[in-house]
């Protein structure tokens, strides 16, 4: 799948920066703006995002946010636009890809209720998580 946003990996969690998916989604307000907006959708921090500051080249530091990889999903899916429109769609596949391993553990010999159960509760938990809210 072709990667439209860097993404890190940090204390075992994929991260996107705020400000990078910011300059990705072509949003014209400023970020110390339209991430607070972003983040009265009910994000947590500390769990679903950090905030810390980037070092300064003179003048004030830039404040910046590391976000989970499900929260630039989410975030990428409420904004109203094309490069929305390909994180929806995004989105739309990792279902798909998530229904397709449901039914190959189903259909394989070797699959146990056990597996599939634990399989369903993990996608269900990150299903949660990644749904917009209100």
């Amino acid at each position: 799948m072709q990667e439209l946003i860097t993404i890190t990996e940090q204390d075992g969690k994929q991260i996107v920066s705020a400000r990078d998916l910011h300059r990705f989604l072509e949003i014209e307000t400023p970020l110390t703006i339209w991430m607070p907006r972003m983040l009265d959708y009910g994000f947590e921090d500390g769990k679903d995002f950090v905030t810390f500051l980037l070092e300064s080249t003179g003048g004030r530091p830039l404040t910046n946010y590391a976000l989970t990889l499900d929260t630039a999903k989410e975030i990428s899916m409420i904004r109203r636009s094309d490069k929305g429109k390909q994180a929806r769609r995004l989105r739309c596949i990792s279902i798909l890809s998530s229904l397709y391993t449901i039914w190959s553990l189903i259909l394989s010999n070797s699959a146990s209720e056990y597996s599939i159960t634990s399989f369903l509760r993990s996608s269900i938990k990150t299903s949660a998580k990644s749904e917009p809210t209100g």
